[in-house]
């Protein structure tokens, strides 16, 4: 069972609060209304990673299409993506896709 999936089910502007939200494992787990110890299992076995690893990937990739779909500055991407800062964001980011953000903006950009 996905349960980070069932919490941003509701998708558009609950995807986006999902998404600014610091979460921990703890609050994930009462969102849905179970324990912290039975969320994480329940969600790590059928999905094969933390949920916490599972949701920095879930915001690097939301990360990455904001990039490609807009203009908007790297700053504000970051700050949507619920990154502090924009050089934790940088650092994560190109950790995950091999370059800093607007480096890869430019490689992966349309045309």
């Amino acid at each position: 069972m996905d349960c980070i999936a069932a919490i941003l089910a509701g998708g558009g502007a609950r995807s986006a609060a999902v998404l600014g939200n610091p979460w921990t494992t703890e609050g994930l787990a009462a969102e849905i209304g179970m324990s912290r110890s039975a969320f994480a299992s329940r969600f790590t076995e059928p999905v094969g990673e933390p949920p916490m690893r599972y949701l920095a990937k879930w915001r690097l990739t939301f990360a990455a299409r904001r990039l490609l779909d807009t203009g908007e500055p790297v700053s504000r991407i970051a700050f949507e993506a619920g990154y502090e800062s924009e050089a934790a964001f940088n650092r994560a980011f190109k950790r995950n896709f091999g370059a800093p953000p607007a480096t890869w903006r430019s490689e992966h950009a349309a045309g």
